[in-house]
């Protein structure tokens, strides 16, 4: 734009006038070069501390790597787990790296609660220095790992509330230098406000002073130039420019620079101020990204209470969404009663109440979204602003430091309890030997000190005083001298050492200094074990009285081999003195030849924990050979583990001497006794042979009843079979004694019924005592008492012959009473009482003597005077005993004494016995044929005689072996019966050969001979034969045998 001037000259005033408006454009300039300095300083601020605030977090990001996982805490835990040094390495690395983080935080510039952080962690990293410093002691004495952690674990809570003091601070800092750079903003916003209504409002009264001074000075020659003036845009004022007047006039040439550069002052002004509005956006935008991202939360409520603005750390400590709060009342996050409080509390504030929370940190309860109450620190501050009060409060939630805070407190009363419960007197002393703390068992144990046992007491007070006391017996008289030694040793690790604290009081002590000063000392009441050690030396020296004075030879050792204890006679034997043999091995005394088999068998006992038990013959230094057996015993510890192992060598040298003595001598009587045996079979065969014929054929003549005998005929016959029966009872009892004499009796102990035995043997006498009158009384027995244990045929026996005699000794007309019952030592007695005349008391003392009857052989009375001897060795051989008892004129007793027997074992018997069959008539039910092979004619004629009585059964007889099995190939018979001594071929000869025969070796073979001994029954039976009878036989048994062969074939 051109303005055309005219001529003209400026006076003074117009001078004047043209100065004020540079003045003016300068203010404005400086005022546009301030404003921009302190934008720029601001951003240099903000910059430089937020770059501070970076490596901050960093140094604190480097802090937790150090500290936490994979740092001093994981390795040091690992390293108390595994005892491996490399978690060792780790942590002091970690200790280094930690300390040399702290530093460097600290060159940043810190505040107090910074510096606070850093120092609890500084001593954090030395309290696990000292920590590492214990374990390693601990470790290298085999320390237990859970009692190590136990003993030396540190508490992990301090570094972590360090940590999160340190974070927080760095946080508070950020934002506090927040708030610091929003002040300056807003106050730099209303300089620039101010600066700006300032420079206009100038230039409003400048552009009247010019319109005035124009119109009153200068109106024609500068009318243009206000025209010109009010053509310019206010939004490009650059555009314009104001020209010279081309005419010389120098005053408006200067007015016109002046006004172009009042221009460009008012052009840049208002990009500066574009620009600072633009970087005030920024650090706003700023401001609130670093509210948004602060951990704490922040929230500001008006004077109503309605909040006005929350962070979104507010938001996720309550559990609300974005803006679910804002405009709610700050009460909904409290809980009662607070929550209905709260306005109240606020509306007193107003009208003048004092404040009780403004500008303080405290800790209050709050209340979440889904109503769980949770703790947290409020810390409230009043902002006044134009638009009135307002309030604005940092929230943190504080729920695990409260954790920490009781894990803290469980940690530290667990520690308590642990002190407390650990069974060894236990205490603790500061670096400056003060107590810290004891335990109930510490202050027990000295029990004339317990008052000087408290905390701040010090160590060498309470060992002073306590000598004084006399708690030390050690200390007794010399006081001062031992209070001396004491200290001394106080001042340095020290090995365990015992204290005597009077009368059997004895304690261990240990103690043992702490890294970082300070002492733990452990007190073990050890009364028991210096009693129990002088009752092991008691019983040692009784062991060593006793072994010393014992026949054998004695040694202890450990498990290793070594001797530690030996008797006298160990000494006399080897040549060797107990007190160079204790802690020697057997290769030490022994030579090789001998130690090495004593070692293996040391070894066999240790290793297997079983005794064992040899008999050898040992060479001993003083050049005898002797015979010992040798017992090897192990040794159990309390634990069960074999400990070491005795010897017990027992000299037996002269017993095997008398051992072969004995071997020479049963040799000769076993020769004896079988020329006996041999001599007793063969004259069992021989008087057995005429008796089978005497007896069998008087049998015949008594139950021919074709035949019928005459009266004298048949007392003939009575007289035969009385005879011959007398002369097979006289043949057995002298076979039974000599059987028991040499040994030969065998027995089968079983369940026995004693009512069943007792009825049979009376129905055997009963015949005989009704011919002498005689009355039997027999009460039904208690039937508790009814089994007994014992072999059924000898019971049978024994009883048959009590009751023989009792009929026989008794006098006519008299009575036999039996009675059964149970004896106070619970067995069964039979006793069996007979009215005869008894026998005089100087002869029963050999009443069991064999061969005598005590004068009966001058009477009628017929026996041999070994029945009793008989039924006495038999009795007692079944575990039984027998009595006897005589008046004479009255008559006797004599009773029998069995173990008794379950019921069960009665009842099982009596139902075997119901079980019985009946026995069948003489008459076959299939027809069938016996072959008899038998050299004696009268044998023959007999058994001729015998088959003639069973209907259906065919008689084949040999008078040989040979031609019977002849006739058995031939014939095929159902049943055979041979003798054993027979002509050429024996019986047990031609037994074999009937059994390798395949037509004759189904066929059932009996054995009938006079050979009856039970060497020669068990002969025959192993032979092959079903059934072994013996002579002479009973007719009656005889055909039930065969019956019952014959029809179980068929």
């Amino acid at each position: 734009m051109t303005v055309a001037l005219k001529t003209l000259t400026i006076d003074r005033l117009g001078k004047g006038f043209i100065a004020s408006l540079v003045l003016a454009a300068l203010i404005t300039l400086v005022t546009s070069w301030f404003l921009v300095r302190e934008i720029n300083n601001l951003n240099t601020s903000w910059a430089v501390h937020e770059r501070t605030i970076i490596q901050k977090q960093a140094y604190v990001g480097l802090l937790r790597g150090a500290i936490g996982y994979g740092g001093m805490i994981h390795n040091f835990k690992n390293y108390l787990i595994r005892h491996d040094s490399q978690y060792l390495l780790g942590a002091h690395k970690s200790m280094l790296e930690t300390k040399i983080v702290i530093s460097g935080y600290r060159v940043l510039g810190i505040v107090q609660e910074e510096s606070d952080a850093l120092d609890e962690l500084e001593n954090v990293v030395e309290e696990y220095k000292g920590a590492i410093t214990r374990a390693e002691a601990l470790i290298n004495i085999n320390f237990p790992s859970e009692q190590i952690d136990r003993q030396v674990g540190v508490d992990d809570t301090p570094a972590v509330r360090a940590l999160l003091r340190l974070s927080n601070a760095v946080a508070d800092l950020r934002q506090a230098k927040a708030k610091i750079i929003s002040g300056e903003i807003k106050s730099l916003a209303n300089s620039i406000n101010v600066s700006a209504v300032g420079i206009g409002g100038l230039l409003v009264i400048l552009t009247l002073t010019t319109a005035w001074f124009l119109r009153t000075r200068l109106i024609n020659p500068l009318g243009n130039l206000v025209a010109a003036f009010d053509r310019i845009d206010p939004g490009a004022p650059n555009q314009a420019r104001l020209p010279s007047a081309k005419t010389g006039g120098d005053e408006l040439d200067k007015v016109a620079a002046a006004g172009n550069r009042f221009l460009d002052a008012v052009d840049r002004h208002l990009l500066e101020r574009q620009y600072a509005e633009i970087a005030l956006r920024e650090k706003e935008a700023f401001i609130s990204a670093v509210v948004g991202s602060m951990i704490d939360g922040i929230i500001t409520i008006d004077e109503r209470g309605l909040i006005t603005s929350n962070n979104g750390a507010a938001e996720n400590i309550f559990g609300y969404g974005p803006d679910e709060m804002l405009g709610k009342n700050v009460n909904m996050l409290m809980p009662e009663p607070h929550h209905g409080e709260h306005d109240r509390y606020l509306a007193k504030y107003r009208n003048g109440g004092e404040a009780q929370i403004l500008g303080k940190s405290r800790e209050v309860r709050g209340l979440r979204k889904d109503g769980n109450e949770f703790p947290l620190s409020l810390s409230v501050n009043e902002v006044k602003t134009e638009t009135g009060r307002h309030f604005s409060g940092i929230v943190r939630d504080i729920s695990r430091f409260k954790q920490a805070e009781e894990k803290l407190r469980q940690s530290e009363n667990l520690l308590s309890t642990a002190i407390e419960t650990i069974p060894d007197g236990f205490a603790i002393f500061d670096a400056e030997d003060r107590l810290v703390r004891s335990n109930s068992r510490f202050r027990h144990l000295f029990s004339r000190s317990v008052d000087l046992l408290a905390p701040g007491r010090l160590y060498e007070y309470i060992l002073r005083e306590g000598a004084r006391r006399g708690e030390f017996e050690d200390a007794i008289g010399r006081e001062d001298e031992w209070v001396a030694e004491q200290l001394d040793a106080w001042k340095e690790d020290r090995d365990t050492y015992e204290m005597h604290l009077g009368s059997e009081q004895w304690i261990e002590a240990t103690d043992r200094l702490l890294p970082g000063g300070g002492h733990i000392s452990i007190r073990t009441d050890i009364s028991g074990r210096k009693k129990a050690e002088q009752e092991r030396r008691e019983s040692r020296r009784l062991l060593q009285s006793l072994t010393d004075n014992l026949p054998v030879f004695v040694s202890l050792k450990d498990n290793q081999g070594r001797f530690q204890f030996v008797n006298r006679l160990f000494e006399t034997w080897t040549g060797i003195s107990r007190n160079f043999v204790v802690g020697k091995t057997v290769h030490d005394i022994y030579p090789e030849e001998q130690a090495v088999p004593f070692d293996i068998e040391d070894r066999e006992v240790i290793d297997g924990g079983i005794a064992t038990s040899r008999e050898k013959a040992l060479l001993y230094p003083d050049g005898q050979t002797r015979n010992v057996i040798s017992t090897r015993f192990p040794i159990f510890s309390a634990s069960g583990l074999v400990s070491g192992l005795g010897t017990i060598n027992f000299d037996i040298t002269e017993r095997k001497q008398t051992e072969k003595a004995l071997r020479i001598a049963k040799a000769e009587a076993e020769k004896a006794n079988d020329a006996k045996s041999e001599f007793l079979s063969s004259m069992s065969h021989e008087l057995r042979t005429p008796l089978h014929a005497i007896l069998g054929f008087g049998q015949m003549l008594e139950s021919d009843t074709s035949s019928p005998l005459t009266s004298v005929q048949e007392r003939c016959v009575n007289r035969i079979l009385k005879g011959g029966r007398h002369l097979l009872e006289l043949i057995n009892e002298v076979l039974d004694l000599a059987k028991i004499e040499v040994g030969h009796v065998e027995l089968s102990i079983e369940d026995v019924s004693v009512p069943e035995v007792v009825e049979e043997c009376l129905d055997m006498i009963r015949n005989l005592a009704d011919a002498r009158n005689i009355k039997i009384i027999h009460p039904k027995p208690d039937q508790r008492f009814r089994m007994v244990r014992a072999d059924r045929t000898r019971l049978h026996q024994v009883l048959l012959n009590l009751l023989s005699n009792a009929v026989k000794y008794n006098r006519e007309g008299g009575s036999i009473t039996i009675g059964i019952r149970e004896t106070q030592s619970g067995k069964l007695s039979i006793g069996i009482t007979d009215t005869g005349e008894g026998i005089p008391q100087d002869k029963l003392h050999k009443l069991f003597e064999p061969f005598n009857r005590l004068s009966a052989e001058k009477t009628e009375i017929e026996g041999t005077g070994i029945g009793l001897t008989v039924t006495k060795q038999l009795v007692e051989l079944m575990g039984g005993a027998i009595t006897f008892e005589s008046k004479v004129g009255t008559g006797s007793t004599v009773s029998v004494e069995f173990r008794l027997s379950d019921e069960d074992a009665f009842k099982t018997a009596q139902a075997a016995h119901a079980a019985m069959p009946k026995q069948a008539a003489h008459t076959l039910k299939t027809a069938a044929t016996m072959l008899y092979v038998e050299d004696n004619p009268a044998n023959m004629e007999l058994m001729d005689m015998i088959v003639g009585r069973i209907d259906g059964l065919t008689l084949i007889q040999a008078p040989n072996a040979e031609l019977g099995l002849e006739l058995a190939e031939a014939k095929k018979p159902d049943l055979i019966i041979m003798d054993i001594n027979l002509p050429g071929m024996s019986g047990l000869e031609a037994m074999k050969k009937l059994q390798k025969s395949k037509k004759t070796a189904n066929i059932p073979v009996f054995a009938l001979s006079a050979a009856a001994t039970r060497h020669d029954i068990e002969k025959g039976l192993e032979a092959g034969f079903r059934e072994y009878l013996t002579k002479p036989i009973d007719l009656e048994d005889t055909v039930s045998i065969i019956k019952r062969v014959l029809e179980a074939a068929a």
